[in-house]
């Protein structure tokens, strides 16, 4: 953020574990332990965010037919904050979840039902669920359908942050927040066009209660933090057609969505109407290349009828891999190759943040 200034230093880590027992033909145990660190550390030990997850997930696949299969299991999540500038310097958020799906599946008909108890150590225990069905009209079209109903619990930045500023305004947690709840609808077409060719079109709507947003503690005031809105919705659709043909390929996706605020009537803030996403590559099972165009529209920055907005703009990013071998994977990406500069959202009035531009990274996968 412009207003720290000096230098930062930062630490990103992703590690990831899996492993999967073949109990019987019919029955297979999986097991993922997964830990995301992100250490910030500005000028002069001035100020500190540092975040740590770890998630743990076990599940049981049991083929009950030829066309049924079950799905059991249970996932943990446990998130450590540590920053000056949050509630007491350090929070905790725990949460454990357990999930059954059914699928069935024959030529022309795949259905899929599911049901998750997320237990959370500060929202209680609330319970989610889904179904979906595709039925293939023939050997090239197939339609879909989706329901389903979701929770989210508010972030530790959400809850707990607190930062005092005096020129450019806080930004402060709300630990009052409710977490959000919402029903979402979807109907959708696949259609292989050639060989080489498909498309898909898709049609959504989501209903959410208690959204978490900004807004502004004092009209002409600075100082922001987080609230519910009560109810929200958002329609929309997309579009996509895939090319490919022997290791090259190519994928282009557009989509539209409209927001409201269903109390005030007017449009959320900082989500653009419209994107548009376009990769073009080669892979095969030695290495990949691959090249991603992302281009957003603009946006509203307040929650006004006369609403500036954040202006909308395109990047490119590049992707690859390496397959040293069957056990080890070398990759890279670079996000935002032309160090493309532009604003990602106002802190006030007609002041914005810039995006932190062009970010490379580099890892190693390994695979026993």
């Amino acid at each position: 953020n412009i207003y720290y200034g000096g230098s930062q230093d930062f630490l990103n880590q992703v590690l990831i574990a899996k492993a999967s027992v073949e109990v019987s033909p019919n029955l297979l145990l999986n097991g993922q332990y997964s830990n995301f660190k992100d250490e910030l550390l500005g000028a002069g030990n001035s100020y500190l965010f540092n975040t740590e997850r770890d998630e743990a997930d076990l599940s049981a696949k049991w083929r009950l037919s030829n066309t049924q299969l079950l799905l059991l299991g249970a996932s943990l999540n446990q998130a450590n904050i540590e920053s000056y500038s949050i509630l007491g310097q350090k929070q905790d958020l725990d949460s454990i979840g357990y999930y059954v799906q059914h699928n069935y599946d024959t030529n022309k008909i795949h259905t899929q039902a599911g049901l998750r108890l997320e237990d959370h150590d500060e929202f209680g225990s609330h319970i989610v669920g889904q179904l979906a069905g595709r039925y293939n009209l023939n050997a090239k079209t197939s339609i879909y359908s989706n329901i389903g109903t979701g929770f989210k619990a508010p972030t530790g930045n959400q809850l707990y942050y607190s930062y005092d500023n005096a020129t450019w305004g806080g930004t402060y947690g709300n630990p009052d927040l409710k977490p959000e709840e919402s029903i979402s609808y979807e109907i959708g077409l696949d259609h292989q066009l050639t060989n080489s060719l498909s498309l898909n079109a898709a049609l959504y709507e989501t209903q959410v209660d208690n959204l978490i947003d900004t807004r502004l503690i004092e009209v002409g005031k600075k100082d922001k933090t987080y609230d519910n809105i009560r109810k929200a919705q958002m329609q929309g659709g997309e579009f996509g057609l895939t090319w490919q043909k022997d290791d090259l390929f190519m994928s282009t996706e557009y989509a539209y969505v409209k927001t409201k605020n269903k109390d005030t009537g007017l449009e959320l803030i900082r989500r653009p109407r419209q994107s548009l996403s376009t990769t073009i590559g080669l892979e095969n099972s030695l290495y990949g290349l691959s090249a991603t165009l992302i281009a957003k529209s603009t946006s509203k920055i307040s929650n006004t009828a006369d609403s500036e907005e954040v202006p909308g703009y395109a990047t490119v990013d590049l992707n690859g891999y390496w397959n040293l071998n069957p056990n080890i994977k070398l990759f890279t990406n670079i996000k935002n190759v032309g160090d493309v500069k532009f604003k990602t959202t106002n802190y006030y009035e007609d002041e914005f943040y810039i995006n932190g531009g062009r970010l490379a990274s580099a890892g190693i996968t390994f695979k026993y």
